[in-house]
């Protein structure tokens, strides 16, 4: 079964390329401002529990990338996800492309965080007290609306 890209899922799509985008071109572009030291690590609150060396700041987004690939085939082949709820024949088609915008959901939402993380850790800066909280909740909120909207739909 096809599943064709709704305008949302485009548009998430498109935001989640641009934050990878924007991402590399930040470090790229910022790399002889980088300390020799930069944050390796975040505790809940958001502040700096360990430094690594400048080359780390590429790890992030290179995970990142590879999550994308990983969440766009995912979206991709929704029969492959874990949905809690049974897919037959006769409700795949109400089901699939739940599962899809659930994917590209959290593939946004992921590039995001990934982007927010991989600048602080450029500028040598803490997160936000805020970044983690929001940050959980955002992705179990997400989550937990998409499980109800596949609830609805089986």
């Amino acid at each position: 079964m096809r599943i064709f890209n709704s305008r949302a899922a485009v548009i998430k799509n498109l935001a989640s390329i641009i934050s990878i985008i924007l991402c590399f071109a930040y470090i790229f572009l910022n790399w002889n401002g980088i300390p020799a030291r930069v944050p390796g690590h975040f505790d809940a609150a958001g502040n700096i529990t360990s430094w690594s060396g400048k080359g780390t700041v590429w790890i992030l987004p290179l995970i990142m990338l590879a999550l994308f690939v990983l969440m766009t085939a995912a979206g991709k082949f929704p029969s492959m996800l874990n949905t809690g709820v049974k897919i037959t024949e006769e409700n795949k088609e109400r089901l699939y492309p739940i599962l899809k915008g659930m994917a590209d959901t959290i593939k946004l939402i992921i590039c995001l965080m990934f982007t927010t993380i991989s600048i602080s850790i450029t500028a040598a800066s803490a997160l936000p007290v805020w970044f983690l909280a929001v940050s959980v909740a955002v992705i179990f909120g997400s989550t937990a609306v998409y499980c109800i909207m596949l609830r609805k739909a089986r």
